[in-house]
């Protein structure tokens, strides 16, 4: 098999473009839905903003939120998994102020802001795994 790399290049292109779509909710809020989801089946909130220079995707504070259901806030924030929290942000070139996971990009940055995001809740909430420390 020879691989056509212009037709894997546009099969590619198709795909992604498929799956990921900007929406706008009845509140007015813009939300980016991605093929990230929590192990529930629950997509990634992405919240959409405009911020300074271009744009700000934001969870919210879902993220902390759902991992308040497995575990307490306080603890899973304490010892070796809070400084594992703050490598990651800090890895992902991400935010992390009072619970909200947030990412400010050029709007010509967009799609690869969306894949360190996506990448930075998935470790982040990856964390539910392991044992206090």
């Amino acid at each position: 098999m020879t691989i056509d790399i212009s037709d894997l290049q546009r099969q590619l292109c198709e795909q992604l473009c498929a799956t990921t779509r900007l929406e706008r909710r009845p509140d007015g809020q813009l939300m980016l839905a991605a093929n990230f989801e929590f192990p529930d089946g629950d997509g990634y909130p992405i919240y959409v903003s405009e911020a300074s220079g271009g744009l700000r995707l934001s969870d919210k504070g879902d993220t902390i939120m759902r991992i308040s259901y497995k575990t307490d806030i306080d603890s899973f924030l304490a010892g070796s998994r809070g400084l594992l929290v703050e490598r990651i942000v800090a890895e992902e070139n991400v935010s992390w102020e009072n619970g909200e996971v947030y990412l400010d990009t050029p709007v010509d940055g967009l799609a690869a802001a969306l894949f360190r995001y996506g990448r930075a809740i998935t470790r982040i909430y990856g964390l539910t795994l392991h044992s206090h420390a």
